[in-house]
């Protein structure tokens, strides 16, 4: 009995999702694109957003030479 709780609840996420993917294509919504997202802004902040992520590198990676903490 348990078991057909949970293919139900398995087919309704999936209609809900499918519905929803309808909705989406037959609407004219775009999302927005991933890869321009910082092309679209100002040098400032695409200079700030640059150094952000190049710090946070360094940060994950050690930086240069290795060390970290």
């Amino acid at each position: 009995m348990f078991w057909l709780w949970i293919v139900g609840f398995i087919a309704s996420v999936l209609g809900v999702t499918g519905i929803a993917n309808y909705i989406h294509k037959t609407s004219n919504s775009h999302l927005p694109d991933i890869d321009k997202g910082v092309m679209n802004t100002s040098s400032a902040q695409q200079t700030y957003t640059e150094s952000a992520l190049h710090n946070a590198k360094n940060d994950h990676f050690g930086g240069i030479g290795g060390g970290g903490n």
